[in-house]
């Protein structure tokens, strides 16, 4: 359940490095999925890393999630 959850994100080089943060959308109801807008546009060829952290209340959660631009 997402209610409640407080959600970032952003944008990391392959070595770790804050490239920006990412907008994260709520869902509108309990249940829903969170959405995350990644402007791929402004990236050069490369690797990436999306880095998503998660908290509600004494919770808290984390993710890597790693892409490569190839064109």
């Amino acid at each position: 359940q997402s209610s409640g959850a407080e959600v970032t994100a952003r944008l990391l080089s392959r070595t770790g490095s804050e490239l920006r943060r990412l907008a994260v959308v709520a869902p509108q109801d309990d249940g829903g999925e969170f959405e995350i807008d990644v402007p791929l546009a402004s990236l050069a060829r490369g690797d990436f890393l999306i880095a998503i952290d998660a908290a509600a209340g004494d919770e808290r959660a984390g993710a890597l999630l790693p892409f490569r631009i190839v064109s």
